[in-house]
């Protein structure tokens, strides 16, 4: 294994929160992690905020992706963008 922890382990979960405890983070964005997966939500008055915010919590994620050798599948990997409707 190159990587990450073993699925099904009983020291897998422990294992885990050891890896991911210096997993990066954003007082504006929130990152949910689950086994494998990982979401990120995130929200702001401005879109353009959001974006510079969004673009340096990913920075700082992919080097440390890059320092545990953890590979993103970019296949699997999505966007969702939602506006906010305002009332009238």
């Amino acid at each position: 294994m190159r990587a990450g922890t073993l699925q099904g382990n009983v020291l897998s979960p422990l294992l885990f929160k050891i890896l991911t405890y210096e997993f990066p983070q954003s007082q504006h964005i929130n990152a949910c992690l689950f086994a494998d997966d990982m979401a990120a939500l995130g929200q702001a008055k401005a879109e353009r905020i959001f974006l510079i915010t969004l673009q340096k919590i990913l920075n700082t994620l992919e080097e440390w992706l890059e320092l545990w050798r953890i590979v993103v599948k970019t296949d699997k990997t999505q966007s969702i963008y939602s506006e906010k409707a305002t009332a009238d």
